[in-house]
């Protein structure tokens, strides 16, 4: 099998992952009012009440998969992760998995605090960083989100969920 699709990594913050997803399925859902979540059609609304669904410290024991259709869904599965040449769209998902072991990290560069626009942003060069318990995120777009529009969106809009849109804005460029 060939692997499709790019790769995103993130370590996220388990206090806040099941509200961030809930914000990305609700943009997706905005985006696609037919959307399939995990194969699945969504009602007249996104899912308000979608939670992590455990503690398993699997390499990915959770996944979001993400299609506009039916007509996507097939295409994804005869094709993979892949841009529709059609519309320019693709599916994408979401792996995750909580981490119960300390994540550590030394000499940190180009890290920041993403603060209010009016107050300025606080560097942490050098800082050591140690988290107890944290969520393990890999977003699979269709595309490299740095060359196809496409891709980039739904990058933005995983960004915005887990940080704001200062984050996403300063992320992205």
């Amino acid at each position: 099998m060939e692997l499709t699709g790019v790769s995103s990594d993130f370590i996220c913050d388990s206090s806040t992952f099941s509200a961030a997803m809930r914000d990305f399925i609700s943009r997706q859902w905005a985006r696609w009012p037919s959307l399939l979540l995990d194969d699945e059609d969504l009602p007249e609304s996104p899912p308000t009440d979608w939670t992590f669904p455990g503690d398993s410290d699997e390499k990915m024991p959770g996944i979001l998969t993400f299609c506009r259709d039916e007509q996507m869904d097939t295409f994804w599965d005869n094709n993979g992760y892949a841009i529709e040449p059609t519309s320019g769209e693709g599916p994408f998902a979401v792996f995750f998995s909580l981490a119960t072991h300390p994540f550590y990290a030394r000499n940190l560069v180009d890290v920041h605090e993403i603060r209010p626009l009016n107050k300025p942003s606080a560097e942490f060069q050098g800082t050591q960083l140690l988290l107890a318990q944290y969520i393990k995120a890999t977003l699979l777009t269709p595309d490299d989100p740095s060359d196809d529009p496409f891709s980039q969106s739904v990058l933005r809009d995983f960004l915005t969920s887990l940080g704001g849109q200062q984050l996403a804005a300063r992320l992205m460029g």
